[in-house]
C-alpha cells in the first residue's frame, strides 16, 4: 500500500490520518517532525524532504532498507548541512536507526532527548551530534558534543 500524501497526515482540520500507520508510516511522520523542528526549510540541501509523493527513503541524507514492504530508516546523515533548531524526541521512533550523523550543525538537543536517543540506540547506532544542551535553572544554555562509534 502506498502511503498518503504528507499533507493529509498532518492536516488537523479535515484529516486525522497521522495515527494510521498504513497511510502515514511512523518513520515518515518522525522524519517530518525532525525536519520541522530542525528548520528544514533553511537547510543547505533538503532535496525531496517532505515532498508529499516521494518516499522518505529518497529524501536527502536518508538511507533505508526494505523489510516486508516497509521502508525502514537505517541512516540519517546530514553533517554540515545548516541544521538549527532542536532535535525532536520523535527521532526515537526510528527504532532500527544505525547511523545518526548531525555533526557540524547548530542543532540543539536537550539532555533528556539525548539520553533517550543514546540509550535507545546504544548497541547499534553510530551517533554524532554537535550540540547536546541543557538549560540550568536561571542560567545560559550549556552545550557539549556527543560522538560514539
Amino acid at each position: 500500500m502506498n502511503p498518503a500524501p504528507l499533507e493529509l497526515c498532518f492536516h488537523p482540520m479535515y484529516f486525522d490520518l497521522k495515527s494510521d500507520k498504513n497511510k502515514c508510516p511512523t518513520e515518515r511522520n518522525a522524519l517530518k517532525d525532525f525536519y520541522d523542528s530542525s528548520k528544514g526549510g533553511e537547510w543547505t540541501v533538503s532535496t525531496y524532504w517532505v515532498d508529499p509523493y516521494i518516499s522518505h527513503c529518497q529524501w536527502y541524507g536518508i538511507r533505508c532498507k526494505e523489510d516486508t514492504n516497509e521502508h525502514i530508516t537505517v541512516s540519517i546523515e546530514l553533517p554540515t548541512n545548516g541544521l538549527s533548531g532542536t532535535l525532536s524526541k520523535s527521532i526515537s521512533n526510528l527504532t532500527l536507526l544505525e547511523v545518526l550523523d548531525l555533526s557540524d550543525n547548530d542543532i540543539k538537543v536537550s539532555v533528556r532527548v539525548a539520553y533517550h536517543i543514546y540509550y535507545l540506540f546504544l548497541h547499534h547506532t553510530d551517533i554524532s551530534i554537535s550540540n547536546i544542551c541543557r538549560e540550568p535553572f536561571h542560567q545560559r544554555l550549556v552545550c557539549f558534543q556527543i560522538s560514539t562509534g
